[in-house]
């Protein structure tokens, strides 16, 4: 079994070697929570344009925390240790597409260009190698945006994931794309994905899924992908936002709109 967070954004204000400990102490939790021996705990990254703290990691490592950054044998995929804790990150992007609406590429070191209509931005993630996903975002899969999903999940021959985060509110009506996603076998692939916001690097990890699969060291990202176009069932674990800390979150974020870089999210 392996646990991911498959919506992780590493933010300029993040403390890179907190998102590791944290990471790796709330995939603790949850893997006894579920009782579950998991052999991997995985980080999902979507790096909006001009972020490249994978890069970061890879070049420099995270310097005084006790993490060891080691390469793998492929680009896009780091295993971090401390001692006897093991995270691996994987590389991503994240890009905003000509609908407004957002699509990551995971697994993959693809530079995709921002600005592309949704159908080009879902093939180019996979012609870079990546899996596409559309992930939910408040108030981004409702009226004009949510009929264009709808549309483009009922038509499209192309293969794509859905995305559901911890920053859904607890008690908020799941979206009926999820419904339409598990009539038509799409996997929904759930993600932290942390606002730009100071601290918020703690909740990495706190939202995610379980997946039954084994990822060779050498190359976690490849075989994920492989695992993951067989449309697998990914179990979701951890906990979303309450309505109450939704709601402060989103006050916080426009108190300080550049505080962590929102210009670039």
């Amino acid at each position: 079994m392996v646990i991911l967070d498959f919506h992780v954004h590493l933010y300029n204000c993040y403390d890179l070697g907190t998102v590791l400990t944290t990471a790796h102490e709330s995939f603790h939790r949850l893997q006894r929570a579920r009782a579950a021996a998991t052999t991997a705990g995985v980080l999902l990254l979507a790096e909006s344009r001009g972020y490249d703290r994978f890069a970061e990691l890879r070049e420099h490592g995270v310097p005084d925390s006790g993490w060891q950054v080691e390469r793998t044998g492929e680009s896009c995929s780091l295993r971090c240790v401390n001692r006897d804790k093991i995270i691996y990150v994987i590389r991503g992007r994240q890009m905003n597409t000509a609908e407004h609406l957002e699509v990551l590429a995971l697994c993959t070191d693809a530079d995709i260009d921002d600005g592309q209509s949704l159908a080009a931005t879902v093939q180019a993630a996979a012609a870079g190698g990546g899996i596409a996903v559309l992930p939910w975002g408040a108030g981004k899969w409702t009226g004009r945006r949510g009929r264009i999903i709808r549309e483009f999940l009922e038509t499209t021959r192309d293969k794509v994931f859905l995305g559901d985060n911890g920053g859904r509110p607890v008690g908020w009506p799941e979206p009926k794309h999820f419904d339409l996603a598990r009539k038509k076998r799409i996997p929904i692939l759930p993600g932290s994905d942390p606002l730009p916001l100071p601290g918020e690097e703690r909740r990495v990890g706190s939202y995610g899924g379980i997946l039954a699969a084994r990822l060779p060291g050498g190359s976690v990202a490849s075989t994920l992908r492989q695992v993951l176009l067989q449309s697998p069932e990914v179990e979701p674990v951890g906990r979303r936002r309450s309505p109450f800390t939704f709601f402060l979150q989103q006050v916080r974020l426009r108190l300080a709109p550049y505080s962590c870089g929102k210009n670039n999210v």
